[in-house]
């Protein structure tokens, strides 16, 4: 397999929800490629996503809103979000880029975007808390890799 077909390898089970980085920057150490290369592939590929996780979950969520019969799902995230709104106002942003930068499954850009939605986020946000979080999550993968290197030789 040829240099280039790796890193495009990379890059889509970087877009993939659950793996994201997580799985690609792992696959990259056992090709044995440059880990400078990996880290930024995997950190771009894995941003990707954002925008269209983004639109996608914004306009479930007024759809959601919209449908009568689905009120008892709006009234359900309504509660939860109002329960909790005093942390989620003093500390979404910070909560958010903790939650993205954490490298384990269901934690990521996709999952992390999706909450943004119903936090009501703005885009220029929720982009620069995905942003953070998947540069904490690289690196911490990346060192990972790097510090564990009997793992991943061929």
């Amino acid at each position: 397999m040829n240099l280039l077909t790796k890193y495009m390898i990379m890059i889509i089970i970087s877009l993939t929800p659950i793996l994201e980085q997580r799985g690609a920057i792992i696959y990259g150490f056992t090709q044995g490629l440059n880990p400078f290369l990996i880290f930024i592939t995997t950190y771009i590929g894995s941003l990707i996503p954002v925008p269209l996780v983004f639109v996608f979950f914004t306009k479930m969520m007024e759809f959601i809103y919209k449908v009568p019969s689905l009120h008892w799902f709006s009234n359900f995230i309504d509660n939860k979000i109002n329960k909790n709104k005093d942390h989620f106002v003093k500390y979404k942003e910070i909560g958010l880029i903790t939650f993205i930068g954490i490298p384990l499954p269901m934690t990521g850009v996709y999952t992390g975007t999706a909450i943004a939605t119903v936090l009501k986020l703005d885009f220029k946000k929720v982009m620069l808390c995905a942003a953070f979080g998947a540069l904490i999550s690289s690196s911490l993968v990346t060192l990972g890799c790097v510090f564990v290197p009997a793992l991943f030789i061929k």
